[in-house]
């Protein structure tokens, strides 16, 4: 039986139906509003996938589009099409699937703090001289063992407070996961690529990634950078999330007239339009 996961049909379904509404009602939000309503498309979204919520920061971003900080478990995200009284489309879709490609890689990050608590996926911090640096820093190195083969009681496994520091996420995070049970993530594992997850971005592919990442010409389509940048496996999962959510949305909104509400209208009229359309 299949576990709830972002990029299974339910998940994506019930989020299409979210951004649906929010678009046919577009211009009777405000900003702010748009803004409130998406996010909580997106934590219900996370519920359901039993993750713990994020928090949310909408402001102006010049390289593109959206951010997953996992270090504070927060999502950023570009302001810009919020701030519109009228969206077509294909602006509404870049909205809500950049929204959605970001917490994929929530999803993705918190399936590998159940591999680390289960014991299946061990990272270890090495000391290893960077040139670039010039001085001795820690790496973290990924030491990953067969799905289940560790015992839930081995001594060497690492405590929340290890594991948060060593994949750079809040121990409330860590601690939602071991909440849940580790035997979760063995359940997971027979269906998401979550080891590839964990050695692209902690393993032995680490580096590979670090100098895709810093290339100038990542976000520049059609390069040799972009390309190497969407064969990363976690990139390769949330972008693949990504378009199956964009192809459902976008034949959804196809067939949504959005409701047309003035530009001017005040604040205390579109209140009412909130709550005869909810």
């Amino acid at each position: 039986m299949a576990h709830p996961t972002l990029s299974d049909e339910t998940r994506l379904g019930e989020f299409v139906q979210g951004c649906e509404e929010i678009y046919r009602n577009w211009q009777s939000y405000t900003p702010a509003i748009r803004r409130s309503k998406i996010s909580e498309k997106v934590r219900q979204a996370s519920r359901s996938v039993s993750m713990p919520q994020f928090s949310f920061v909408f402001k102006p971003l010049k390289r593109d589009g959206g951010h997953f900080l996992a270090g504070t478990w927060r999502l950023e995200i570009d302001t810009g099409v919020s701030e519109r009284h009228a969206v077509g489309v294909d602006e509404m879709l870049w909205f809500c699937s950049i929204l959605y490609h970001e917490s994929r890689h929530g999803e993705q990050w918190y399936r590998c703090v159940q591999g680390a608590l289960a014991g299946d996926l061990r990272p270890s911090t090495n000391q290893v001289r960077h040139k670039s640096l010039g001085s001795t820093v820690p790496e973290v190195q990924a030491k990953l063992r067969p799905v289940g083969q560790r015992a839930l009681t081995d001594p060497k496994k690492l405590k929340p407070a290890d594991i948060a520091s060593r994949l750079g996420v809040p121990l409330a995070v860590v601690q939602h996961a071991e909440a849940r049970g580790a035997h979760a993530y063995a359940q997971y594992a027979r269906e998401l690529p979550i080891s590839n997850w964990f050695h692209s971005v902690w393993g032995s592919n680490r580096r590979h990634r670090g100098e895709v990442l810093k290339h100038p010409q990542i976000q520049a389509a059609g390069t040799v950078a972009n390309q190497n940048y969407h064969n990363l496996p976690e990139e390769a999962d949330a972008f693949a999330t990504q378009h199956a959510l964009e192809q459902r949305l976008r034949l959804r909104l196809q067939s949504v007239a959005q409701r047309a509400v003035t530009k001017s209208k005040g604040v205390k009229d579109l209140r009412k339009l909130w709550q005869t359309n909810p």
